[in-house]
């Protein structure tokens, strides 16, 4: 069967893509361009909240 990797395989490499779970968002020290690449990455709705309210800050949200 060549060309499957065994599971214990597949797992170590997902593991070497490093995706644990990032670290706190701290939105006021994040840039305009961190902020808008954040539209396509899954964040916690207490986060949602915090990157709302620094957007509203720096007047680049209603």
């Amino acid at each position: 069967m060549g060309g499957f990797m065994e599971l214990s395989e597949a797992m170590a490499q997902i593991d070497a893509l490093n995706l644990k779970k990032s670290e706190k968002l701290v939105p006021s020290k994040m840039t305009n361009e961190e902020l808008a690449r954040l539209r396509f990455t899954w964040v916690s709705p207490e986060e949602e909240e915090l990157v709302i309210a620094e957007l509203r800050k720096r007047g680049l949200a209603l």
